[in-house]
């Protein structure tokens, strides 16, 4: 089961949608793999994405804190730590979240008023081609644009890099380019 520390002034609390938020059925994102430039489409329930399951979404969705990557509470809380162990158990994570000023932000929807969420720390990864199943530790860096209009985040990027011969790296990104 997975399990979260959180260190910071006030308590961590899972995103929520403000009354005004329209209810949204499902959201498409565009992933793009930044090493292949690869991209695609996938399409989530947005009751997925309020239970923190972005499935498709790359590390994205197999790094994402219980709960969510913004929390509720993120601009009173300012700077905050997360440390846990991932769903699939594959991953332990020891994150420092910090939010920045509200910014408008260009999007394939249009510019939107988002909140910028950035997460850096360490990511021990385990299934690492060549690593014998033992866990390999990341530099990582995500990235997030959570606009509070559609209650959904707008934009990811993830960038982690192994410090180990057994190199795994990845860089992604997903933008969302269509709301229901």
């Amino acid at each position: 089961a997975p399990s979260a520390t959180i260190t910071s002034s006030a308590a961590v609390t899972p995103p929520a949608t403000s009354p005004s938020t329209p209810p949204i059925a499902l959201a498409a994102f565009k992933v793009t793999d930044g090493f292949t430039n690869v991209s695609r489409t996938v399409e989530v329930s947005t009751r997925d994405i309020s239970k923190g399951f972005l499935p498709g979404a790359g590390d994205i969705d197999s790094m994402m804190p219980p709960g969510g990557w913004v929390p509720s509470n993120a601009e009173a809380l300012g700077r905050w730590s997360r440390t846990y162990q991932t769903v699939d158990g594959t991953s332990k994570a020891d994150l420092t979240g910090q939010v920045g000023p509200r910014l408008t932000l260009g999007t394939p929807m249009g510019p939107r008023t988002v909140v910028p969420v950035t997460y850096e720390g360490w990511v021990a990864r385990t299934g690492v081609t060549g690593g014998g199943g033992s866990f390999v530790q990341h530099r990582a860096i995500f990235r997030i644009w959570y606009s509070p209009d559609l209650g959904l985040p707008v934009k990811f990027e993830s960038s982690m890099l192994a410090s180990s011969p057994y190199r795994r790296e990845s860089n992604e990104t997903l933008e969302l380019v269509a709301v229901n």
